[in-house]
């Protein structure tokens, strides 16, 4: 089937509830235009979670980790998207450090050093989060999943002083899905250096 689309100037007006034609590009595209932000519409419904942690020393990619972390419980059914990661390093080093997203299977609930999560709606009255957020931990596993920063110094490099704290932001935008049972931790990869950090995600219906 051939669709068609009409070649028209951009700065029409059209008034609410007419219907009109599906505009199209001088070389035969069809145009579209986003309408509001990226995750308006799934931050609107209330889906959208964030969960932060003050300054922390990271573990260096171990199942005994502190640094922040977001499971998604057996039975949620939700599945959560990953949308940004945001770290900011807050100690220097003079060595290669780097931050990572570590996964694997969590089965057992974690209990301790519990992390608030709030809806990105603020004020929004949406829904409660199915996640549990932790500071700090024993899990079940630590695979090393995505990498996010390092250093880029050698062992032997001298950082200058005072050497500029780096903020990171990793725009995952749902790369990474965390099914029930699942979880995603941010810790260091080296040196636990120290951080403070958010994670924002979206809870989808299985």
């Amino acid at each position: 089937m051939i669709q068609e689309v009409r070649v028209q100037r951009t700065d029409q007006s059209v008034s609410d509830g007419v219907v009109t034609q599906v505009r199209g590009g001088q070389t035969g595209e069809m145009a579209v235009a986003q309408a509001h932000a990226r995750f308006y519409d799934a931050v609107r419904r209330g889906n959208v979670f964030t969960a932060s942690i003050p300054v922390t020393a990271l573990s260096v990619n171990s199942t005994t980790f502190t640094g922040l972390a977001i499971a998604n419980p057996v039975g949620s059914g939700k599945i959560f998207s990953l949308l940004e990661v945001l770290v900011g390093i807050s100690t220097s080093t003079t060595a290669s450090a780097g931050v990572i997203l570590t996964g694997g299977s969590q089965v057992t609930a974690i209990t301790t050093n519990l992390v608030t999560q709030l809806n990105a709606f603020m004020g929004g009255g949406g829904s409660s989060s199915k996640a549990v957020c932790s500071s700090g931990s024993t899990i079940t596993t630590a695979t090393q999943m995505r990498s996010i920063w390092d250093t880029g110094l050698a062992t032997s490099a001298t950082a200058p002083t005072p050497a500029p704290m780096p903020f990171i932001k990793d725009q995952v935008d749902g790369a990474l899905l965390i099914a029930p049972g699942q979880l995603i931790s941010l810790q260091a990869i080296t040196t636990a250096i120290s951080v403070h950090a958010s994670f924002t995600w979206e809870e989808i219906p299985q």
